[in-house]
């Protein structure tokens, strides 16, 4: 039985960061996980934008994620530097763009909220839009600037992280059907297959929303989403682009 510190269920952004953060403590780390189809991580957009998720988070929450934004650039900076892969960080800021009078409205309230919490973002009228982002279409009529957001590209980060990993020593083990091992409730190890057991001294569930799987508690489910890649426009767009329905 291979004997570990640390245990991470799951191979996406969320795990492989926890695991690069233990072994820079010191701790023996494995990973494991299981191909999934829809995986956040492989589709995510890579946006680091607190300011524009302030309507659907608590206070404390969002002071969280203004803090984690704001040290994001010194760790891409040290997980490229260990590892030699660019994770793609921009720090261009985001418009949010109002493309009729409705989504005004929406505007002032997400800004009303973003006061509220002594955050700022700087009002632009549509001449203001257009002058920033000339590729954008005639028809919007405002919109938001946030200079302090940024951007990563998930799957370069993804990959940078499991090199470090792996030179650090920590393993990957993949399952398809994970069981823990139990004994009086306390976990003695998780079978992976007839030829594998891993122990670990603790053990964490990183598998988005199929942790339900191991923890039936959590209330979280897959949401489907869809993205288009557009290629043969480089430089189209000077930053992240959102309106209230699509980013």
């Amino acid at each position: 039985m291979s004997v570990y510190d640390l245990c991470i269920i799951g191979s996406g952004i969320t795990a492989l960061s926890m695991a690069y953060e233990a072994q820079m403590r010191g701790y023996r780390v494995c990973l494991l996980h299981k191909k999934r189809s829809g995986a956040a991580s492989l589709a995510a957009a890579g946006m680091l934008t607190p300011m524009f998720e302030v309507d659907s988070a608590q206070k404390s929450l969002m002071s969280f994620c203004v803090q984690s934004a704001q040290r994001y650039p010194k760790w891409i900076s040290d997980i490229e530097e260990q590892s030699g892969i660019s994770c793609g960080y921009q720090s261009t800021g985001t418009l949010l763009v109002a493309l009729y009078q409705d989504h005004l409205s929406e505007l002032e309230q997400m800004e009303a909220f973003q006061q509220a919490l002594g955050l700022h973002t700087e009002r632009l009228s549509k001449g203001e839009v257009q002058r920033r982002e000339p590729a954008l279409a005639s028809r919007q009529v405002g919109a938001l600037w946030a200079k302090d957001d940024h951007s990563v590209e998930p799957r370069k980060l993804m990959k940078a992280l499991m090199k470090i990993i792996q030179q650090k020593g920590g393993s990957f083990f993949e399952y398809q059907d994970l069981q823990f091992l139990k004994e009086s409730n306390h976990i003695e190890g998780c079978h992976i297959s007839d030829s594998l057991t891993i122990q670990g001294h603790q053990y964490v569930i990183a598998e988005g929303a199929w942790s339900t799987e191991f923890d039936k508690v959590l209330p979280l489910r897959p949401v489907k989403g869809q993205y288009l890649i557009v290629k043969g426009f480089p430089n189209l767009l000077n930053c992240i682009i959102r309106t209230p329905d699509v980013y």
